[in-house]
């Protein structure tokens, strides 16, 4: 996935969260609508990889395209909440933790840098 496709599952309001038309200057508000794309977000990425994993996912790319992966995770779980079809089993969801723990362990986690407050 591109770091784009990224900004614009989180901005856009065609194809995303719509974050920039919060209309809010209050912090506090600011956080918790964070807060609850960012859940949203991690719920639409997970839905997506459960669909991937499961081969559900072609009917929503092109039909040229079917060897590799063309949307990302986010927006494939943003139609398929979208469309309500949401027929992923408790299984492939689970296939979806496991491949996202698997991920989590083969990364390189000593070159990310947290600052001090």
């Amino acid at each position: 996935m591109q770091i784009e496709e990224s900004f614009r599952d989180q901005k856009s309001q065609t194809y995303g969260l719509g974050s920039e038309a919060h209309r809010t200057y209050k912090r506090e508000r600011l956080e918790v609508l964070l807060l609850l794309a960012a859940l949203a977000n991690w719920l639409h990425y997970m839905i997506g990889l459960a669909a991937e994993l499961a081969g559900k996912h072609l009917q929503f790319q092109a039909n040229s395209i079917k060897h590799r992966r063309v949307l990302s995770f986010n927006y494939l779980g943003l139609r398929l909440s979208k469309v309500a079809r949401l027929d992923l089993t408790e299984e492939e969801m689970q296939a979806a933790r496991e491949k996202v723990m698997v991920w989590a362990a083969e990364s390189d986690w000593s070159v990310i840098k947290l600052e001090k407050r």
